[in-house]
């Protein structure tokens, strides 16, 4: 299967944060025929195991399969339901989208309310969208017919499967974060050949509400050395480039730093391991870009487990972040996978468990 097969079949899915289960299960397929073992671990996290030749470390690598989405969180007397967002979105790009409410009794088409222009005032109109006004329609009259639909408070809801390819090699679909990420991986690893090292691919859950999944999978793994392989918001029209200096078609990215403050979540990538990366890149022949960033990823839940884990991040570009339909140049998945198995071709075991190992003082 191509690269863009994959990451079509996979942005269909439907895998929002606590519930991953469809896209855990496909990336499992996937994995069995690039693995030698694979698992599904309480929390909802797939790992697949390479074993290595003569095996002298470990080296994990991370991409999620969980989706920015909504959530039931009330159901109003006259049968629309209100909402909480599930992920970070910014409200007002799920206006007038289409959605999938999985509800008890299977999925329900609806649509995410707007109220209309002819009916809004200049000062609402100049009001920011909130969460409080965010509702879904799925043809329910009353809060009875809802839940005889099997509508319940926390019902999980996910943007429509809209996959499209455009012009100039761009791909358009919900979840290219990261279903990219996971198509890249793939791809990365088909023919590779055996390292002297296990690698341990994790399709980690509930990146989006905290790296949460990431965090289970390295604790129980303990590798000495991780790469975590995710998207990024890319350029934009009308974004100053000092605020977004990841161009799409420029190449994948490896990150130096990043940080949100209001949660106090971040990683500091290691030093060691992020020049590493450039070296092999440059080696490769693979454009790139460097970044940091205000964000979170897989990383931050990794890098600070057990003794700490030396990570790497590499991370795709795409436009429209968080939204009903993101952006991506298909050209820096391609990249990606080169980069990707660059990275894993250039080290080898001893190396990782010098970048593990603790200086004696």
């Amino acid at each position: 299967m191509t690269l863009l097969a994959t990451l079509r079949e996979l942005t269909a899915l439907p895998g929002p944060s606590g519930a991953e289960r469809e896209v855990a299960l496909a990336f499992a397929k996937h994995l069995r025929a690039v693995t030698d073992e694979v698992t599904l671990d309480p929390f909802g996290n797939v790992v697949g195991t390479l074993r290595g030749d003569n095996a002298q470390a470990a080296l994990m690598i991370s991409a999620h399969t969980d989706e920015v989405g909504l959530i039931v969180k009330y159901v109003e007397a006259d049968g629309g339901l209100r909402v909480d967002l599930n992920g970070l979105i910014d409200e007002r790009v799920t206006l007038a989208t289409p959605v999938d409410v999985w509800a008890r009794r299977g999925p329900l088409a609806g649509v995410v309310g707007a109220r209309s222009r002819h009916h809004l005032t200049p000062e609402e109109l100049a009001r920011p969208v909130d969460t409080m006004d965010l509702w879904v329609h799925v043809g329910a009259a009353s809060a009875d017919e809802a839940r005889a639909l099997g509508v319940r408070i926390g019902d999980l809801i996910t943007f429509k499967p809209n996959f499209q390819e455009l012009a100039g090699g761009w791909v358009a679909s919900k979840a290219l974060d990261d279903r990219a990420g996971l198509a890249v991986v793939l791809e990365a690893l088909r023919d590779l050949p055996r390292r002297n090292f296990d690698i341990h691919v994790v399709g980690a859950a509930q990146e989006e509400v905290g790296s949460r999944g990431a965090r289970v999978a390295a604790q129980t793994l303990r590798p000495h050395v991780a790469i975590s392989v995710d998207t990024v918001a890319g350029a934009e029209p009308g974004t100053p480039r000092a605020r977004a200096p990841q161009v799409c078609g420029g190449g994948p990215v490896l990150r130096a730093w990043e940080w949100m403050s209001g949660s106090m979540t971040g990683t500091a990538y290691d030093r060691r391991l992020f020049e590493r990366a450039q070296d092999l890149a440059e080696a490769a022949g693979v454009p790139h870009q460097l970044d940091i960033a205000r964000t979170w990823t897989d990383a931050c839940g990794i890098a600070p487990t057990g003794h700490g884990v030396p990570t790497a991040g590499l991370y795709i570009p795409r436009r429209c972040a968080h939204s009903p339909c993101e952006l991506a140049k298909l050209s820096d998945l391609e990249q990606a996978v080169r980069l990707l198995q660059a990275l894993l071709a250039g080290l080898d075991g001893r190396e990782l468990r010098e970048l593990a190992s603790p200086t004696r003082l």
